[in-house]
């Protein structure tokens, strides 16, 4: 997290500014604004120029903590974000060895990122017998999205909100590629393209938050 010090008022040893969901760029940012608020204050203190920023930083929601408490706290959201995506990724695999989904796997890859050039190049639409299954993962895949949301936005210091708005994002986009599956407006091979894609591009946006 983005340090800071709060001149002549605490030192800058032991205190940290910090803010829900943000990075270290976005405090940068911030930091600069507000330093140059501070600094165009005709014949200010240093003393006024450390009050003036502070009381900047604070308006635009930052919150000057105690470093050591802070790290604590943040190594704690860490342990609990790898604790929930572990149990997302088990749930995950345990859906790809359900019987119940043998005809979806059949035709598409468990994980987006194990998708075949051959299912890519699958001409073949869904049939009447595959459409309950498909409907079946749909419905396993939106609980389990469902809860992920929940857990991350729940952790504190974790990006949950940040995570959530992708993914609805995300979310919306899986639900048309899917829908035009079940419609038969395409193929299974551009359903699988499709969820690569995606897959591809939400773990783009995902980067640096966690």
């Amino acid at each position: 997290m983005p340090l800071a010090c709060l001149i002549l008022i605490t030192g800058c040893a032991n205190n940290v500014w910090v803010k829900k969901g943000a990075s270290a760029s976005e405090f940068n940012m911030d930091n600069a604004q507000c330093n140059a608020q501070a600094y165009s204050i005709p014949f200010a203190s240093v003393y006024q120029q450390a009050i003036v920023q502070n009381e900047c930083l604070q308006g635009k929601g930052w919150t000057l903590r105690d470093r050591d408490a802070h790290d604590a706290s943040s190594a704690q959201a860490q342990s609990s974000w790898q604790s929930v995506m572990s149990k997302h990724d088990a749930d995950s695999l345990a859906r790809c060895k359900d019987p119940a989904f043998i005809t979806y796997f059949q035709k598409t890859a468990c994980y987006s990122k194990d998708i075949s050039f051959e299912q890519m190049a699958d001409a073949t639409k869904i049939t009447a017998q595959q459409k309950p299954v498909l409907m079946g993962v749909k419905k396993s895949i939106d609980a389990q999205n469902a809860q992920l949301l929940y857990a991350l936005k729940s952790i504190p210091n974790a990006p949950g909100e940040k995570f959530a708005s992708l993914f609805q994002v995300f979310a919306a986009d899986t639900d048309k590629n899917t829908l035009d599956l079940y419609t038969g407006k395409i193929t299974w091979g551009d359903y699988s393209q499709k969820r690569k894609d995606l897959a591809s591009k939400l773990q783009e946006s995902l980067k640096g938050l966690r």
